[in-house]
């Protein structure tokens, strides 16, 4: 089967001091929006993005769609974990 995956990578730093509240802002997100997940990777968050590709997907219109998410879950991120 084919997916489309797009990532933003490195979109915010995770030590010791701010750990807890990095994981709840992350699940948080991950329950609210859908077809995007923010992770931790390697000591950072990443905001990722992946479908599973209908047939006779628009590429174009799918890889705007996935920029968009990818930007309103960074932005919802920070805006939770300054809650936090």
């Amino acid at each position: 089967e084919d997916y489309f995956s797009l990532y933003a990578p490195y979109i915010f730093e995770v030590d010791e001091e701010n750990m807890s509240d990095v994981f709840v802002t992350i699940n948080a997100i991950n329950n609210a929006m859908k077809v995007i997940k923010l992770v931790v990777n390697d000591d950072h968050v990443w905001a990722c993005f992946e479908e599973k590709l209908p047939k006779d997907t628009e590429i174009d219109e799918l890889l705007t769609f996935a920029i968009v998410i990818l930007e309103q879950a960074t932005r919802r991120f920070f805006e939770v974990l300054k809650e936090a």
